[in-house]
């Protein structure tokens, strides 16, 4: 096997004379290549991607398996003209195994009895849900499920209009005895993935507040309550998570909270460590709108990290001066639908560090209202 040389040398030069100011070198002495960027936004993407592929690359030469080849390369002559290579994978991850191959049937049989010695309350729920999907998909060789046939029986709860729980419950159950055989050597992949459930978002939860509310929220805390202004604008032009302002009991114990010292209003730069967000990585926001370090202005050191339930009530009081219904994670997600119809998805998705483009076409919206999204972000209080 080859060598697995170290991890890759990646130095940063960063030089705020050059045009692109931020830069890594990459290697050393006559290998080494240099990159530079125009945001650090930017260069922080690059990084990741680089370090993600080399460890992709590293993992796929360590647990490469000559034998497990082969073996795949003979079940792809069996499968002759019906299948591509990929296919081949699949049907050897589903067939490979020497062990006998149970009916769905016998498995729903064994989990009941589990359930008999270690949790009795669940066996009825869980004898129910099993046997609707043995009915409704039939009793085969665990091997022949796939994820469209998951898929299928899902989609037909959802079309008895079956609770939201009520189908994570069924699936649940299901996934449950999948992972017994997954867990036994029976099969080598469950067909419980990337199954789509039905959105327990109302349209309610997905209202934004207007321009016009958010600034005479904002600028009643500025007349009564200046520190809460700071904080709701940081939380409404960032997206910043409530936790990490107003924190709960046990993240205020752990100090797990945004502080004074994290924010350089001079240089408009926030910098948050890694154990204070959700995601455990260090959090850098470098292209803030400009509108924000204006209310930051008379939030001092004691008012960070605010009692949760403190943070509510006075949230709720400004709430009620100015008529304004807060529905669940408005300030997320009006942050992140006008941040990207004005500055773009990505830019929007590395504020909120969260890089998942998929959030946004499922969490946010993002249409092209990007004269109200300006009045937005030009919100002061003088």
């Amino acid at each position: 096997m080859a060598r697995i040389s170290a991890k890759p040398s990646i130095r940063d030069w960063d030089n705020p004379n050059r045009k692109k100011r931020y830069g890594v070198d990459l290697g050393h002495g006559k290998d080494r290549e240099r990159h530079t960027f125009e945001t650090l936004a930017q260069k922080r993407a690059w990084k990741k991607d680089f370090l993600d592929k080399w460890q992709s690359d590293r993992d796929s030469l360590l647990t490469f398996d000559n034998r497990e080849w082969h073996e795949h390369i003979s079940l792809k002559s069996k499968l002759g003209d019906r299948g591509t290579l990929a296919d081949a994978v699949d049907f050897f991850l589903l067939h490979h195994t020497g062990a006998p191959v149970p009916n769905f049937s016998d498995v729903v049989t064994r989990r009941l009895e589990d359930l008999d010695r270690i949790n009795g309350a669940q066996r009825g729920h869980a004898e129910l849900y099993l046997n609707r999907f043995k009915d409704a998909a039939g009793d085969r060789k665990v091997t022949e499920y796939t994820r469209s046939d998951i898929q299928k029986w899902v989609d037909s709860l959802v079309a008895q209009k079956q609770a939201r729980a009520t189908v994570v419950g069924h699936l649940g159950q299901v996934r449950t005895a999948f992972n017994l055989c997954y867990t036994e050597g029976t099969i080598q992949r469950s067909p419980v993935v990337n199954i789509k459930l039905p959105s327990n978002r109302t349209d309610k939860r997905l209202s934004l507040i207007e321009p016009g509310q958010l600034e005479a929220l904002l600028k009643e805390a500025w007349k009564s309550d200046r520190p809460m202004a700071g904080l709701l604008a940081l939380a409404f032009f960032t997206g910043l998570r409530m936790s990490v302002l107003a924190p709960p009991p046990r993240k205020r114990t752990n100090n797990e909270f945004v502080t004074a010292d994290m924010i350089d209003c001079k240089h408009k730069t926030i910098v948050i460590p890694a154990h204070v967000m959700k995601m455990n990585t260090q959090h850098i926001i470098d292209q803030a709108p400009e509108c924000l370090w204006k209310w930051l202005t008379a939030v001092k050191p004691g008012d960070f990290g605010m009692r949760q339930n403190d943070f509510n009530d006075r949230k709720q009081e400004l709430c009620k001066k100015v008529k304004l219904t807060w529905t669940p994670n408005l300030h997320r997600r009006s942050a992140a639908s006008y941040l990207a119809a004005v500055f773009g998805k990505e830019l929007s998705a590395d504020i909120l560090a969260d890089r998942s483009m998929r959030t946004f076409e499922a969490h946010y919206r993002v249409p092209s209202f990007v004269k109200i999204a300006k009045k937005y972000f030009e919100i002061t209080h003088s």
